[in-house]
């Protein structure tokens, strides 16, 4: 997982980037529905076109829809925003998304939502500063959003997952819309302020940050998980903002840390969020 660096002559090494992404192409989105077993759709958000990977369990006869039927939303961190100090990458793409594996593991209804601009989904609106500086945007977080109504009808609310850089956008996302009904994130980004300084890095001027927003409904469930040994996202900005929310669980997890070892830990969050699922409303 990489994320920013400090930016120098930021403009020009956006312009400089942008003026190439037309020409980038990589097919990363059908091989990963593939290797996770997913089946990979496109939609259209407000304005971002987004790659969605929805799980076997979405499509299964066998799904219970009598009781509590709610949809597992993935959220994959950052991926790769820049190449180098001066330059943008031209695809935001992650390498290895965790997320797709987290939800391989997910027996429950799921789907990833991509983030805009990332899978090459050929969207004409795509340009780096949406993966650079406004990757935390109000326009990106509405697009995602534009998405996520989509599937209303078909579920009672969402259960919304972010990792890293997705935990900020996951938390955004809850703000203001009501059938969010349970947010969890993992190393979330919740302080993106602290995250600049620490790194030396340009600030996200075009972003918003979680710790600087309102507290979230006290009715949605948060479930927040930090790594002990995070060098990255550190565990004091998590539980910084988890303490300010009105019902919010913050969870510091031993030996682990930023990128090691999420797959192990899922099958208990799963339990959990499972008996979570009767106090939801």
């Amino acid at each position: 997982m990489k994320f920013a660096y400090k930016i120098i002559k930021p403009v020009i090494a956006l312009l400089a980037a942008f003026a190439l992404t037309n020409c980038a192409s990589t097919p990363k989105a059908p091989q990963f529905a593939k290797l996770y077993q997913a089946n990979l759709q496109y939609y259209q958000g407000s304005p971002f076109k987004h790659a969605v990977f929805v799980n076997p369990a979405a499509f299964s006869k066998q799904t219970d829809h009598t009781h509590n039927k709610l949809l597992h939303v993935y959220i994959e961190g950052d991926g790769l925003p820049f190449i180098d100090p001066k330059t943008a990458a031209l695809d935001p793409s992650p390498e290895t998304p965790l997320m797709l594996k987290l939800m391989q593991m997910d027996k429950n209804p799921s789907i990833y939502l991509g983030r805009p601009c990332y899978f090459d989904t050929n969207d004409k609106k795509c340009s780096p500063i949406w993966w650079t500086h406004n990757r935390y945007s109000e326009t990106v977080v509405n697009s995602m959003l534009a998405v996520l109504k989509q599937f209303e009808q078909q579920y009672d609310g969402f259960v919304v997952i972010g990792y890293s850089g997705g935990g900020t956008v996951a938390m955004l996302m809850s703000e203001h819309y009501k059938p969010i009904k349970m947010l969890v994130t993992l190393a979330g980004n919740l302080d993106s302020t602290e995250w600049t300084y620490a790194n030396n890095f340009t600030p996200l001027m075009g972003s918003l940050n979680p710790a600087n927003r309102p507290s979230l409904d006290p009715k949605l469930i948060q479930l927040h998980y930090a790594a002990e040994d995070d060098e990255i996202i550190e565990a004091d900005w998590i539980q910084s903002v988890a303490e300010k929310q009105s019902r919010a669980e913050f969870h510091i997890l031993k030996e682990m840390d930023h990128t090691c070892c999420w797959e192990t830990f899922w099958p208990t969050a799963l339990k959990k969020l499972s008996q979570y699922r009767a106090f939801t409303r």
